[in-house]
């Protein structure tokens, strides 16, 4: 059953894929080896944040160790 302490409004924003699109210059992906590697550090950047996300559940006794309900 879930009560309202269950519902998580504000899980943060999903940075997946926008990360470097968002935080640099467009005209740099106009160059197709920048845009490559663009590419291969938003992996990158992207499995920082989930890294940071599971380090921040692991240290919150509050929440289960698999939820991705943490910002």
């Amino acid at each position: 059953m879930k009560s309202r302490r269950n519902i998580i409004r504000n899980k943060g924003y999903d940075y997946r894929g926008r990360i470097l699109l968002r935080t640099t210059d467009p005209n740099l992906y106009k160059n197709d080896r920048i845009r490559g590697f663009a590419i291969f550090l938003e992996d990158i950047i992207q499995e920082w944040f989930l890294q940071v996300k599971r380090i921040k559940t692991f240290f919150n006794y509050a929440v289960p160790a698999d939820s991705d309900d943490i910002n």
